[in-house]
């Protein structure tokens, strides 16, 4: 009662004594050629995806920067003078508030825009400690890196 089982393998004929006929030759070489036309559209569609991703993550790389540029603060060279000696130094603005001041001074800074003017001072709540510098030019970026390659 048991129903027998016949072994069949792959890309085989299913019975080996036969010959094929020339019907199935056909059919097995259209059949190869469909493979074959399956294997490449598999290959290209493959190729696509990855020149797509590749697109994508220089797309991320240039957002990321731009938001970068954007939302961090960037450095001032600023030239200063008082009683004709002339200086100059880096400025940064500090991040949301923290850390600001001049990179080679400890001493805190407060611009006056309007007379063009920059305090230094050894602590922030006492103005008898300050000196006051004249602001000949402040620069941005690009004058930071040209006076870091100096």
């Amino acid at each position: 009662m048991a129903k027998e089982i016949k072994k069949v393998g792959l890309l085989k004929d299913v019975d080996s004594n036969k010959k094929p006929a020339a019907t199935s030759t056909t059919t097995s070489q259209a059949t190869a050629g469909g493979a074959t036309a399956v294997q490449t559209a598999r290959s290209s569609a493959k190729a696509q995806p990855d020149a797509k991703s590749g697109g994508k993550f220089w797309l991320v790389v240039l957002i990321s920067f731009v938001v970068l540029l954007v939302v961090f603060p960037k450095p001032e060279l600023i030239v200063y003078r008082k009683m004709n000696i002339q200086a100059s130094s880096i400025y940064w603005p500090g991040l949301f508030g923290r850390g600001e001041g001049l990179l080679d001074s400890n001493l805190q800074v407060s611009f006056d825009t309007g007379r063009n003017e920059m305090n230094l001072c050894f602590e922030a709540k006492s103005k008898t400690d300050c000196q006051t510098y004249t602001i000949d030019r402040r620069d941005g970026l690009v004058g930071v890196i040209g006076h870091l390659l100096q």
